[in-house]
């Protein structure tokens, strides 16, 4: 069984799961404009600089990263262009980040993957 755990953003716990069933780890800012299922003023207060440096440590023992989109509704801001704009942004910074898959919860941004950032899982 391969399991998929929370990022706790500490590159020593990527070493102490070495070795188990522990192939991929997941997580997202605090906040972007997608926003997630949990209010970001919980999570770690990281920057995009520190989810690059984890995914790369990441990378560098073997494990994935999947980026989590998992908000329930974006409030249709991908109809604006300023919000469609944001959005591509958000997106092209993950890809370019090496995030090896995004995690989402909304059926628009799907597709949206899938025609814009094929390499994406």
């Amino acid at each position: 069984m391969k399991l998929r755990v929370g990022a706790n953003w500490d590159i020593a716990f990527l070493d102490a799961v070495k070795g188990t069933s522990v192939d991929a780890l997941f997580g997202k800012l605090p906040f972007d404009i997608v926003g997630g299922a949990r209010p970001g003023f919980v999570l770690p207060q990281i920057k995009r600089a520190d989810v690059e440096a984890y995914i790369q440590a990441c990378h560098d023992r073997g494990l994935e990263f999947s980026y989590l989109l998992n908000a329930p509704c974006i409030g249709n801001l991908q109809y604006s262009k300023k919000g469609y704009g944001q959005l591509i942004e958000l997106l092209e910074w993950i890809d370019r980040s090496g995030a090896d898959a995004v995690t989402v919860g909304i059926p628009y941004l799907i597709d949206l993957v899938r025609k814009r950032f094929p390499r994406s899982k």
